[in-house]
């Protein structure tokens, strides 16, 4: 017996999501039913970050984990110092406690496998004439864990899962939040990748998304900052809270975002490094992997972060700069999911690497559940295997059992079938005037050589890679013109090497790819020094840099300010602590990445004083 649950999900709900705040300064309102660019938020953050509106679509609050401001852009009582992080993938998430409109909690994972781990506060919105206030601050949960945070709905309707996943261990961990309150002992599961520091810098390692499916019951996974590492693909059960049978995805670069179709029927993952920006996989086809269509690439001037699901069930992608890219119909295939780069503009200010994580709300209601009775036949059969190896271009596989009726797992129906391809091969046999049959299974594997020299990779501040073809004692011919067991390469591009014993031969290709993450400087265009707060100065935000100057100069040239320190910034004072005059202004920054290989970048521009 199976159960089929139907879920419709109330208007209402899906305004809870219509105002967004992140980046530096940015924000959209989607209660015209097309996202219009806000500018009045005073968030300022490099990744995570959440809004929350009531069931009109009006604001309620916003954070970036670590403060949280009311309708009116100003911080809460007692939100400040919360426990996220200002570079934490997903730093925090909202949701309205099961049964109480009123009261809301912010989950926040620490940046970097921080010793704050996950950790809960809490928003009354009774408070303050409706404004609210943070109630309860920093509840520590659980950790050290990695910057993964997501939350989906149980199955009964009424409560919430929070997943995260532990560092340093294949471990997920999902609480389940309840009337009363969180349970604080949570489902553990030990499944996957280890979650530890592999080599990078500054535990990159813990970067990159974590998302639930739709309807409940797959859970994506990457983890940026290893070449290459595949995307991670598990079963969700949103009864138990319990995940379960990983697949994995191969990958060329430094995967980072996730973001399922409404359907749950595709999978789309956002790249912070590498060639490719966007891919599509279908995750109906027999393999996924092949089934990846290339949405977008990345250029030189934008580097992708997150995919966030909005409330017009579009997808959202988050580059570097002034505007989103959108894909607008993610439940079609390929081509057809309409991806539009540039869609949606933010005005003057800049998204860096975060949009805001969705609020899950259970304002929904079970239409039926159906039992459906199946049946299922089992034929009973002897059954012996057998193994092949593909030396030249074809191998001829023999049923045997001459006169017999044969049908071939290709669909062929004689007693012998010839083919070129690795593989496991069946035949059913027959024999005339008998009930009972047999079945031969086929092993087909490739002769020796074996070649593999490896899957197509990403290296990340490397100048100089080795090739090994591993057979000794062969004949070896790369497509460089050596010939020798090893190479040494330092450009990228497609290698492919062939071996041969004499008798057989095989091939393999791989596709190399050097990089180096181009560090990202961004400022806004202008500020007044008289402003409260928001906007008050010079503000930017830059990344992965080892060196650091900036300085600010009037239009005739004349020296203001200047600074080698990452975070300060010019208050529209000169020397003598006096206001200059409004207008505009020159800037000019030099900076050298974490690993650009000593290089210094320049770049240059103007701020305008009002």
């Amino acid at each position: 017996m199976t159960i089929s649950i139907c879920f419709c999900y109330s208007s209402q709900a899906q305004r809870q999501n219509n105002i967004w705040y992140f980046g530096n300064g940015a924000g959209l309102d989607f209660n015209s039913g097309k996202p219009i660019a806000l500018k009045k938020g005073k968030l300022f953050t490099e990744e995570g970050c959440a809004s929350v509106s009531n069931q009109s679509g009006q604001l309620l609050f916003y954070t970036n984990g670590v403060k949280v401001w009311d309708a009116d852009h100003t911080v809460m009582e007692g939100g400040q110092s919360l426990a996220g992080g200002v570079s934490s993938t997903q730093s925090t998430i909202i949701v309205a406690t099961p049964g109480d409109k009123t009261k809301y909690y912010i989950f926040t994972a620490d940046e970097k496998a921080g010793p704050k781990g996950l950790s809960y506060s809490i928003v009354d919105m009774t408070k303050r004439n409706g404004k609210g206030n943070v109630v309860k601050k920093n509840q520590f949960l659980y950790g050290p864990i990695v910057e993964k945070l997501t939350i989906t709905s149980h199955i009964n309707g009424e409560d919430y899962w929070i997943i995260v996943h532990q560092w340093n261990t294949n471990t997920f961990a999902s609480f389940q939040l309840t009337e009363t309150g969180i349970i604080t002992t949570p489902v553990l599961s030990k499944v996957g990748r280890v979650h530890k520091d592999y080599g990078s810098d500054n535990k990159g390692e813990t970067i990159g998304q974590l998302k639930v499916a739709p309807d409940g019951k797959r859970i994506a996974s990457v983890m940026c900052y290893i070449a290459n590492n595949p995307i991670e693909l598990f079963e969700f059960d949103n009864a138990t809270g319990e995940i379960s049978g990983q697949k994995e995805i191969p990958t060329i670069g430094f995967a980072y975002g996730v973001e399922f179709s409404p359907n749950s029927e595709f999978l789309y993952v956002s790249f912070l490094k590498g060639s490719v920006g966007v891919i599509q996989y279908n995750l109906a086809a027999p393999n996924i992997f092949d089934s990846a269509y290339f949405l977008s690439n990345i250029t030189n001037t934008s580097v992708y972060g997150s995919l966030q699901l909005g409330p017009d069930n579009k997808i959202y992608v988050s580059k570097t700069g002034k505007y989103l890219d959108v894909i607008n119909s993610p439940n079609k295939l390929g081509e057809t999911c309409n991806y539009e780069i540039g869609a949606v503009s933010l005005e003057d200010r800049n998204c860096v690497y975060g949009l805001p994580a969705k609020v899950v709300s259970n304002e929904i209601k079970a239409e039926s559940i159906l039992p459906n009775n199946t049946a299922s036949i089992i034929n009973k059969s002897n059954s012996t295997s057998t193994k092949k190896y593909l030396c030249e271009e074809n191998v001829e596989l023999d049923a045997g059992h001459k006169g017999s009726v044969f049908l071939w797992s290709t669909g062929e129906t004689t007693q012998i079938i010839n083919v070129k391809t690795i593989g496991s091969y069946t035949v059913k046999i027959s024999e005339p005037d008998n009930i009972e049959s047999q079945s031969i299974n086929f092993m087909v594997n490739k002769g020796e050589p074996n070649v593999n020299i490896g899957r197509d990779t990403t290296l990340f501040c490397i100048k100089k890679y080795s090739l090994d073809a591993e057979n000794v004692g062969y004949k070896y011919k790369w497509s460089t013109g050596e010939d020798t067991k090893e190479i040494d390469i330092t450009r990228s591009g497609k290698y492919s090497l062939t071996v041969t014993n004499g008798n057989c031969w095989d091939r393999d290709t791989i596709y190399v790819s050097f990089e180096s993450k181009p560090p990202n400087f961004s400022a806004l265009p202008s500020f007044s020094p008289e402003n409260s707060g928001f906007n008050s100065s010079f503000h930017y935000t830059v990344n992965d840099v080892t060196e650091f100057y900036l300085e600010v100069k009037s239009s005739k040239g004349k020296y203001i300010w200047k600074t080698t320190t990452v975070g300060d910034q010019w208050n529209g004072r000169d020397k003598k602590g006096e206001v200059v005059k409004k207008g505009s202004y020159n800037w000019k920054v030099n900076y050298k990445g974490v690993c650009t290989f000593g290089e210094t970048i320049e770049e240059e521009g103007a701020v305008r004083l009002y």
